[in-house]
C-alpha cells in the first residue's frame, strides 16, 4: 500500500477521497472521471488506508464528506468539490463563481444538505454510515 501511496502523492494531482461502498458517491465519482478527459485527478475511496494516511484523519471524518488533497492541503465539502473541479477543462471558471463572496457559504449549506441526504438515504446497508453493528 505505501508504494501506491507513494505513485498517488509522487504525480502532484489532486486526489478525490470518496465512499467507495456509497452509490451516491460512487455516481457522482463516474461523473468527475467523464468530466476529466485528461485523468488530472486521483481516486481513492476512503476504504483505502491510504486515504487515512493521506488525510491523517479517521473513517469517521472521512465519510463526512468528500476530501480532496492537493498541493499538501485538504479540502472538504464543498470546498473539496471546488478544487477538485478547478482542476478540470472548464472548470476553473464554475471555480472562480464559488470564490465569489457568499457563493462558497451558499455551496457549503447545499453540499451539507445533500451530504445529509445521502446519510440518510436508503442503500441498502452499503455505506458505511448506514451499517448496522452486529
Amino acid at each position: 500500500m505505501l508504494a501506491k501511496l507513494a505513485i498517488v502523492v509522487s504525480k502532484r494531482s489532486p486526489v478525490v477521497i470518496y465512499d467507495g461502498a456509497c452509490p451516491f458517491c460512487v455516481g457522482w465519482v463516474q461523473r468527475l472521471k467523464r468530466w476529466d478527459r485528461d485523468e488530472i485527478l486521483r481516486f481513492l475511496p476512503l476504504q483505502d488506508p491510504d486515504a487515512r494516511r493521506l488525510t491523517e484523519k479517521s473513517v469517521a471524518e472521512l465519510e463526512t464528506a468528500m476530501h480532496v488533497v492537493s498541493n499538501g492541503n485538504v479540502h472538504v465539502g464543498a470546498g473539496a468539490v471546488r478544487e477538485a473541479i478547478r482542476h478540470l477543462r472548464g472548470g476553473r471558471v464554475l471555480s472562480a463563481v464559488m470564490g465569489i463572496p457568499g457563493i462558497m457559504w451558499l455551496s457549503e449549506r447545499l453540499y451539507s444538505v445533500v451530504a445529509d441526504t445521502r446519510l440518510r438515504a436508503d442503500c441498502e446497508g452499503s455505506c458505511g454510515i448506514h451499517r448496522k453493528a452486529p
